[in-house]
């Protein structure tokens, strides 16, 4: 993504005027790279190269700061040539990392989000269905790549040491195809350690990456090479062997929270999933449900569910942007708490504006959970009585607010009322807001 926005005039730079200030310094620790056009001659290759530098492996976003002057200014006689640049190459080892798999007794593969394609996910399982491979995703991939009715779908690989060389304990090689492997979370007391091991004795770990500085970081690799992943991963099915299948799917764990008839977080979330139409999307934002949501909605394909795991307040604007750019013929479905939706609230004025097709369901727990989460484990119950933790109220009203932004809105305390509201929602042109109040909550699944 390249991100670009407007600067004071840079003739008036030098008197610090209002409404100035370091828009590259802001951006830079977020961003591969980030300039400010200083001429209209030099706006044509800087376009190019935020361009170039955000497509590169590994992709990310690119900042620019336009100058009013810059802005105002007479347009190049002609845009720059477009570069042809070949980056589609197959890495080097495939021939080492085949043999290892092949004298392997029980090899697994683990996806990273860069597989999150797809022509990415395609190639993976591809891999996996030829060589039977047992296939995890790494910790909290942004979107699906392997529905998880796949028969050799496993499960997402867990944030913590211990966890992790639990989960691939009966495994002496893995092959991860992706970015960072093994992205830890919160630091717990009883792993002991802090960074690892991950792997067993004596397992060995193959690693494709699509980017050299990922390779060794933070487990020892037996073998490490980058390249572009799917063409990668196709050369290295060209060189395995076919296996016979084996066994059947493995249960999602969603069926636990099926034909529950309380409102709660995950009870909600099954009502909002079955009445999405074929084809339909999910952005989620509700820590209540958090990793659930993988094995709960049944996708088909990539792009078809969207979460995130370094962002607050995303999901509304997302799923408004992203509709926009399907054209608006797909709809979707966002799942978001009460304490995600008031960053960003705005976004319910672009849905209307645009009339997009996407229900926002706001999960609304009156509380904002992980504050409250976090106060409970650091504070002591003394502590927690000064006035400076009360976050609980006033109580929002999603409502009002909703249709303050031109969006149509009702509020929902049963699962039969959800239902009714999802489906007219569906039938009705343009946006809709579905204020779901399941009470103050912030445990396990009812």
């Amino acid at each position: 993504m390249v991100v670009t926005a407007g600067q004071q005039d840079s003739r008036l730079s030098i008197h610090k005027p209002l409404m100035s200030c370091d828009l590259v310094g802001i951006a830079r620790p977020v961003v591969k790279w980030a300039d400010e056009v200083r001429s209209e001659a030099d706006l044509g290759t800087m376009l190019r190269r935020a361009f170039l530098d955000a497509m590169t492996p590994p992709t990310g976003p690119v900042f620019l700061s336009l100058p009013h002057d810059i802005l105002l200014g007479p347009a190049p006689t002609s845009p720059p040539v477009k570069s042809s640049i070949s980056k589609f190459g197959v890495a080097a080892a495939v021939d080492e990392i085949a043999a290892k798999l092949r004298t392997a007794k029980s090899p697994c593969l683990i996806v990273g989000q860069e597989l999150g394609t797809i022509d990415g996910a395609n190639a993976a399982v591809e891999l996996a269905e030829k060589f039977q491979l047992p296939i995890y995703a790494a910790f909290m991939t942004q979107t699906g790549i392997v529905p998880p009715e796949h028969p050799l779908w496993r499960s997402d690989i867990p944030s913590n040491p211990a966890a992790i060389q639990d989960m691939l304990a009966p495994y002496d090689c893995v092959l991860y195809a992706g970015g960072q492997a093994f992205q830890l979370f919160a630091f717990q007391h009883s792993d002991g350690v802090a960074t690892g091991p991950f792997l067993s004795d004596g397992a060995e770990f193959l690693h494709i990456a699509p980017a050299p500085e990922f390779i060794g970081r933070s487990q020892t690799t037996s073998v490490g090479t980058f390249g572009d992943l799917p063409t990668t991963l196709r050369a290295l099915t060209a060189q395995l062997p076919s296996r016979p299948a084996q066994g059947p799917a493995i249960d999602a764990p969603a069926s636990a929270f099926h034909g529950s008839s309380d409102l709660g977080p995950h009870s909600a979330a099954n009502v909002l999933l079955e009445v999405l139409p074929e084809g339909g999307i999910i952005h989620c934002e509700l820590p209540l449900v958090g990793q659930a949501m993988r094995s709960m909605f049944k996708w088909k394909r990539p792009g078809q569910f969207f979460m995130s795991r370094q962002t607050i307040g995303w999901a509304m604007g997302a799923a408004v942007g992203m509709n926009l750019g399907l054209g608006k013929r797909t709809h979707s479905i966002v799942i978001v708490g009460d304490g995600c939706a008031g960053f960003s609230l705005q976004a319910l004025w672009n849905a209307a504006h645009e009339n997009v097709p996407v229900i926002f369901a706001v999960v609304d727990n009156s509380a904002y959970g992980i504050l409250e989460t976090m106060t409970n484990i650091f504070t002591t119950a003394s502590e927690r009585r000064q006035e400076a933790y009360a976050i609980s109220g006033p109580a929002l009203d999603f409502v009002r607010l909703s249709e303050g932004f031109g969006v149509p809105a009702v509020a929902v305390d049963d699962l039969p009322s959800l239902r009714e509201a999802a489906q007219a929602a569906l039938c009705r042109e343009g946006p809709s807001l579905i204020h779901v109040r399941i009470g103050h909550y912030f445990g396990e699944a009812k």
